[in-house]
């Protein structure tokens, strides 16, 4: 066991330097080197003889401090970001991780560690100071730049002048708008009134040309009844008179008709016949009551299950065959088509909004013809 000089006691004694505190640091340095000092004066004193052949076997050739700072100086690739990361990143904190390592006991290479951290935190504190100056002067200008800016006068921006020539011009455009309204509505009453004044006077005229007819036959009417008046008083006194020298003629006889033979007889019984089966249809066509303004008066389902009857088919086929119908063969489906086309053109007169509700609602041409049937 080697014996432990005063220095080496004295800093088991003293605890860790913390860095994160310039001033105790920088204290706790000139205090250790003080020690170191003491115990370098004692051992040039008292040198015992078995120490120096001791320190030349463990002595350490240390360079001077400002190379020794050069061999600690931190790489410019590390970033300096904050104040804490520089902490970390400096010469004392990489000391203080080292310190667990023990290495040969050396006062001269731990005094030129101390000098060169001395000398790094200096400068680190200096590059601080430097920087918050620096900011400190820009928060400066800033704060003087926001003040004369908000003292100065402000002058309409070019989007507020925009804003406002907008602004002027929808209002133009609203009063054009407005007029032209105005315009056209005092237009329409003008014409309106015009119009108005014109059926008025065209009514006045109608009805002074219907005084003028009815007056006209009124007063024909009261000649003509004055003359059937004066004839009825007069012919009692003609009848009463006997017409003198009038011959009665005698009565003469018609010629007897020559006899007809058997093709006159069958062609006027022919014709007679056909005048009968035509006469006979139209009769019972009519009876039917079939005019747009009964099928108008009537309800629109009784005048569908009226016209869906088949003797009104028939009877309409018989008289419409007369009339010159040609749809195939009597009582064909041809035929029926064309009753029922003709049927429906009463149904559509009769009753068109019906009917035209019932096309729009999916019908077809023959809407008609489709109810009927």
């Amino acid at each position: 066991m080697d014996p432990l000089s005063p220095s080496d006691t004295d800093t088991m004694r003293h605890p860790s330097p913390d860095v994160s505190e310039p001033s105790r640091h920088l204290q706790h340095l000139q205090e250790s080197n003080e020690d170191e000092t003491m115990g370098l004066d004692l051992d040039l004193a008292m040198p015992p003889a078995d120490d120096d052949a001791r320190e030349q076997e463990d002595r350490v050739y240390t360079p001077p401090p400002h190379l020794a700072a050069r061999f600690y100086r931190p790489s410019q690739a590390r970033r300096k970001g904050s104040a804490a990361s520089s902490r970390r990143n400096s010469i004392s904190s990489a000391h203080s991780r080292c310190s667990s390592i023990h290495h040969p006991p050396s006062r001269e290479s731990d005094q030129s560690k101390y000098v060169a951290q001395h000398l790094r935190r200096a400068s680190f504190l200096e590059d601080r100071r430097a920087r918050l100056a620096d900011r400190a002067a820009h928060a400066e200008k800033v704060r003087l730049r926001a003040a004369l800016a908000k003292a100065a006068p402000r002058g309409q921006s070019s989007s507020e002048e925009r804003a406002l020539a907008a602004q002027q011009a929808r209002e133009r455009n609203l009063a054009e708008i407005v007029a032209n309204c105005a315009e056209e509505v005092r237009k329409a009453k003008q014409v309106a009134e015009l119009t108005k004044e014109k059926r008025e006077q065209q009514m006045i005229t109608m009805r002074t040309k219907m005084d003028e007819r009815m007056a006209e036959a009124e007063r024909r009417r009261e000649e003509i009844r004055s003359k059937i008046a004066t004839m009825r008083t007069r012919r009692p006194s003609l009848v009463a008179r006997k017409p003198v020298g009038v011959e009665v003629l005698p009565q003469v006889k018609e010629h007897d008709k020559p006899p007809m033979d058997d093709d006159a007889a069958v062609a006027r019984i022919q014709g007679w016949w056909r005048g009968r089966t035509k006469r006979q249809a139209i009769h019972d066509f009519n009876a039917l009551g079939l005019s747009v303004d009964g099928i108008r008066d009537t309800s629109f389902d009784a005048v569908v299950e009226l016209l869906a009857l088949d003797k009104v088919l028939l009877i309409t086929a018989r008289l419409l065959r007369i009339c010159g119908l040609q749809e195939g063969v009597p009582g064909s489906v041809e035929e029926l088509a064309a009753v029922r086309t003709f049927l429906s053109a009463y149904l559509i007169l009769g009753h068109p909004n019906q009917v035209l509700i019932n096309k729009n609602d999916g019908g077809g041409d023959a809407d008609g013809e489709t109810v009927i049937t």
